[in-house]
């Protein structure tokens, strides 16, 4: 996998932690004490059991930090093809979702916007980056727009950028 390290988050006074070993550790920020551990499906080409197959930088999710929301933790272990969405509460999964859902190839969680166009005052929109910008809802993993790819006409470089009026790629300089 390409990244040894990645970020945490840390909220509600836990730490949030993907081991890119087959399971998300949530410890107490002050004790260090382990609150959960939850378990992920990894790929089977990354299991010493199994012969590795080679693998591109592209095959991995980018290094996300998790994100906690309404009791939710979203993360994308770089040792597995899905992005989960676990309930802190029961410890159970919620959804999850492949990299390459509908040929979209995702990379990295923009973030978190609001449902509706109006803001509203409940946010729970996810929003994925990859070959094209992609919104769920952080609830239920039901798809919403926008539905278009960005233009192919130009390289597409680095995370894209959420504001509160859109979703667009970064270009770097």
């Amino acid at each position: 996998q390409p990244d040894l390290g990645l970020p945490v988050a840390v909220a509600g006074g836990a730490v949030y932690a993907c081991t890119n070993l087959g399971a998300v550790a949530a410890l107490d920020a002050m004790s260090g004490a382990i609150r959960c551990i939850l378990v992920y499906d990894r790929l089977k080409s990354l299991d010493r059991n199994n012969p590795r197959t080679f693998r591109t930088l592209s095959d991995f999710w980018g290094p996300n930090p998790p994100i906690v929301h309404e009791g939710l933790v979203v993360v994308t272990p770089q040792d597995s093809e899905f992005l989960y969405v676990y309930n802190l509460e029961t410890g159970q999964r919620v959804w999850e979702l492949s990299r390459n859902e509908n040929a979209a190839a995702h990379k990295h969680i923009l973030g978190i916007a609001p449902l509706s166009a109006d803001g509203g005052s409940q946010a729970g929109r996810l929003v994925l980056s990859g070959a094209n910008l992609a919104c769920y809802d952080i609830k239920t993993g039901r798809k919403m727009g926008p539905d278009e790819p960005l233009p192919l006409d130009r390289p597409i470089r680095g995370r894209g950028l959420a504001s509160e009026e859109e979703a667009e790629e970064m270009e770097a300089g």
